[in-house]
């Protein structure tokens, strides 16, 4: 512990104290590793210790009231890089809170994973910006009540340190293991604020395994490979307001706006509405695509299913892009068992396609598999379609697609209608 830890220990924790049923630690930053990192971690284990409902305020500003940030390690620095664990202990929710000084969010700049909760009841954090990061700047791994991540800003999280693990997330919820069910919910990710990556893969969010509702909405995400990744939802999942923009980075690496997928008969009904998604690929290897349903039998188990989806009124700009919108079943490329999966009865309608794509709308699946009375009616006036506006291949049946005249549809499949229409 060094000379401004010794100091300050006492300040740091400064306020302890009932707030109607919560206890409540102020936490000032002291932009010193590993002192902040030590500080906030204290606060966390005393409240862990309660039982009560924890709140910690972190702060823009030091004791003094100059500004200041937590400084959490970055990668050159060989003491490590930091995280703030908070596993199993008490019995309240544990809240992470940023106290701002006029426009500024206090900042954690750097950290392993700076926030990592894998604790049995509500978690919050909110008000807090990220900065580099390395593989994920807030986790949490279970719950067993509700999550809300709000209002955070998070920038350039980095993956590439260590290059076994090239991946990063800026936000992640669940316990990142198909099949396994961890978070209660509701879970709430909404007006966060996810800017670039340094990662050789990024997810800005990603969700998977959650028992409860999910909400994304109202999030600004840019410069990323994927914008909203989710997974086994159980109930209702709401992805609406957000603006998304993705690229490809590399080479067999894909760019994807919203993508919701499942390796069982999750039934999670999502609707995915009025999101601005922007899929760019400058390299030109056509893997960029605005929304993905994907039904993907990872478990061996021979019931992935992905249904009654209503993706609806959203603006999605293409640049060089594979498709604006693609239903997926057991894709071989995407490392599934190429067992009974189906996507069916969801309805891509009213969603705005713009630019430049190899399809405007693309299912695609295996032998296996079904893609099945699915709805297809979408505005694609200003889509510029290297192959077709609509591809349907030999797994499809009986959907159904309503074109102007003079779109271009591809079908492989069996049973399927398209209406042409001149309005």
């Amino acid at each position: 512990m060094n000379r401004a830890m010794s100091a300050l220990f006492g300040a740091v924790l400064l306020a302890t104290q009932a707030c109607w049923s919560s206890t409540v630690i102020d936490v000032f930053p002291t932009s010193t590793f590993p002192d902040d990192v030590i500080a906030v971690q204290a606060a966390v284990d005393t409240l862990l210790a309660g039982n009560s409902d924890g709140i910690i305020n972190l702060h823009a500003m030091d004791v003094t009231g100059a500004p200041a940030f937590f400084d959490f390690g970055l990668a050159a620095e060989a003491a490590g890089r930091g995280s703030v664990i908070a596993l199993n202990g008490g019995s309240g929710s544990l809240e992470f809170r940023g106290i701002s000084s006029g426009r500024a969010l206090p900042k954690i700049i750097g950290g392993n994973v700076p926030l990592y909760v894998e604790r049995p009841q509500a978690v919050v954090v909110q008000g807090i910006e990220f900065e580099r990061p390395y593989r994920f700047a807030i986790r949490v791994a279970r719950a067993s009540g509700s999550v809300s991540i709000e209002d955070n800003v998070i920038r350039d999280v980095d993956g590439e340190i260590d290059a076994v693990s090239p991946m990063a997330r800026a936000i992640t919820v669940g316990p990142g293991t198909v099949g396994n069910v961890s978070i209660d919910g509701p879970v709430i990710i909404r007006g966060n604020t996810i800017r670039g990556a340094s990662a050789l893969f990024t997810d800005a969010i990603s969700l998977l395994g959650i028992d409860g509702p999910v909400i994304v909405t109202n999030n600004v995400i840019e410069d990323v490979n994927v914008g909203v990744r989710m997974a086994d939802g159980r109930r209702l999942t709401l992805v609406s307001g957000n603006e998304i923009s993705v690229f490809v980075p590399g080479e067999g690496l894909v760019a994807i706006g919203v993508q919701y997928s499942s390796a069982w008969d999750a039934d999670g009904r999502p609707l995915i509405a009025t999101n601005t998604i922007e899929a760019v690929d400058k390299l030109d290897v056509g893997t960029a695509t605005g929304v993905t349903l994907f039904a993907c039998d990872s478990l061996s188990e021979g019931d992935a299913r992905v249904r009654n989806a209503l993706v609806v009124a959203n603006e999605i700009a293409l640049d060089s892009a594979y498709a604006g919108m693609q239903l997926l079943a057991n894709e071989s490329l995407k490392g599934c068992n190429d067992v009974f999966a189906a996507v069916s009865q969801n309805r891509l309608v009213s969603n705005t396609l713009t630019g430049t794509a190899r399809y405007g709308v693309a299912l695609q699946g295996t032998a296996a598999t079904e893609l099945i009375q699915n709805r297809l009616i979408n505005d694609m006036a200003l889509l510029t379609p290297s192959a077709a506006h609509y591809m349907l291949d030999q797994a499809t049946r009986d959907n159904f697609v309503v074109i102007r005249a003079g779109e271009i549809v591809e079908d492989l499949g069996t049973g399927n209608t398209i209406l042409v229409t001149t309005d």
